[in-house]
């Protein structure tokens, strides 16, 4: 058990347990736009993605980070590396979906993984590291 918690106290396991709580948002954000709305997929997953953003913000920084940075700065910086992620994100869906022919919730996890590698690093050397 004390292992399990000091592992929770790892900055890239925090990480990823608010990206997991963000993401599993996004999925569920992305299937309701796709299955309710009727919107298009790569919409969709664009939508849920920035929503996302807003949640992993406010748990990364206070939760992961502990972070006393301004919100202006470092919600902006966030909104950068997001946003690159974003990219990358479109750019993995687009390609599984329309190359690869892959299931768009197959295409998501693909792309979410990639996405959380690139996030963390952006965060950790850039958004969040200690002045």
């Amino acid at each position: 058990m004390d292992a399990l918690l000091a592992l929770g106290k790892k900055p890239f396991i925090k990480f990823s347990i608010i990206g997991g709580f963000a993401t599993g948002m996004q999925f569920l954000l992305l299937i309701f736009f796709v299955e309710y709305f009727y919107l298009p997929i790569i919409l969709s997953s664009c939508i849920a993605f920035a929503i996302s953003i807003i949640i992993s913000y406010l748990l990364n920084r206070r939760f992961t980070f502990n972070s006393s940075h301004s919100h202006g700065k470092t919600f902006i910086q966030y909104s950068l590396i997001y946003l690159l992620g974003c990219g990358i994100n479109t750019s993995v869906m687009w390609i599984a979906i329309h190359l690869l022919t892959l299931y768009y919730v197959v295409a998501q996890i693909m792309a979410s993984v990639i996405v959380l590698l690139w996030n963390y690093h952006g965060c950790r050397r850039w958004v969040f590291q200690s002045h």
